[in-house]
């Protein structure tokens, strides 16, 4: 009798042990991509309208839309300058919800002291020389759950290249070093003249939901979803007598030579993206014979021990 209770107790605890290892797995297994994801806010919309001038200059506003996770943390913007000139006549605004009437902009000032809980000024930062990296960062003073909104306007010098046969432009909205998750994406290009015959445009990064000419005349095109450390960027071809006064001149390529490279960057957004699905399908696979296989060691546990009790009732 003592050996059978010993027994029964050595296969409890050899059920409990599969049963800790399986829900262990189980959570290493899922925890992963929830731990790689996470950020102290979310933007939940990022909309930036380009107006493109005949000199190559170009004219950005940017309204962006953040949710708060985490309290107490500076919401920062990275403008990406690489193949541009430095940026000119920056403006950051709030915007303020009334109500039923029409939003009201507070303009924020540039500050070069640290911001604290201040909300009435920014920080304009150098964050990496070489690539012409900067960041606009806001003040802290946020609680988990808040919604802002602020919208950047600024100004690009010699956003345009001009080769042999064709102006081209290379813009990147989102670098892969940056930790947020960005929803809603949406981008306008507004060209100097009307003329879009020869506009192409490629998307690199991230895929997108929609690209092309809107009935305006404008290129626009619009991303669902860039998730943390992925990065978002456009290579645009523009007929080159939109530009008659442009003065980045670099006439050794031509559109050929320019298409290709531009078609493989987007090829591999899309190739990129396609491990990601597959990826997402084996975890939701995974998870889904997780969960069947965890109730079955469940099942299997409950009929065990009401064996075991049973037996142990029929012993007495």
């Amino acid at each position: 009798m003592r050996g059978e209770a010993m027994a029964t107790i050595r296969s409890k605890k050899k059920l409990l042990i599969s049963l800790i290892f399986f829900i262990v797995f189980s959570i290493s297994f899922l925890a992963p991509y929830k731990l790689k994801n996470r950020s102290d806010y979310i933007v939940s919309s990022y909309n930036t309208n380009i107006v493109l001038n005949s000199d190559g200059s170009a004219y950005f506003e940017d309204q962006v839309s953040y949710r708060i996770v985490k309290a107490g943390q500076p919401l920062e913007k990275q403008m990406h300058l690489k193949d541009a000139s430095s940026i000119e006549d920056l403006e950051v605004i709030r915007l303020i919800a009334r109500g039923e009437e029409a939003e009201k902009e507070v303009a924020l000032k540039p500050t070069d002291e640290d911001l604290k809980a201040d909300t009435e000024y920014y920080e304009y930062i150098e964050i990496d020389k070489d690539e012409n990296l900067y960041t606009i960062r806001l003040s802290p003073d946020t609680k988990r759950g808040d919604k802002l909104t602020y919208i950047y306007r600024y100004r690009l010098e010699d956003f345009v290249f001009l080769y042999k046969d064709t102006a081209a432009l290379y813009c990147k909205f989102i670098g892969s070093d940056d930790p947020i998750d960005y929803h809603k994406i949406r981008v306008s290009i507004k060209f100097p003249q009307s003329n879009t015959y020869s506009v192409e445009g490629y998307i690199g990064g991230s895929l997108y939901k929609e690209k092309g000419i809107d009935d305006r005349g404008n290129f626009i095109f619009e991303v669902k979803r860039v998730g943390a450390r992925y990065s978002l960027f456009l290579d645009l071809l523009m007929p080159l007598d939109n530009f008659p006064q442009g003065r980045k001149l670099i006439d050794n390529l031509s559109r050929a030579e320019l298409l290709d490279e531009m078609k493989s960057s987007e090829f591999m957004a899309d190739r990129s993206h396609s491990r990601y699905r597959d990826w997402l399908r084996f975890s939701i696979m995974g998870a889904i014979f997780l969960s069947f296989f965890m109730t079955t060691i469940l099942f299997w546990v409950y009929k065990a021990i009401n064996k075991l009790k049973k037996r142990e009732d029929r012993s007495k």
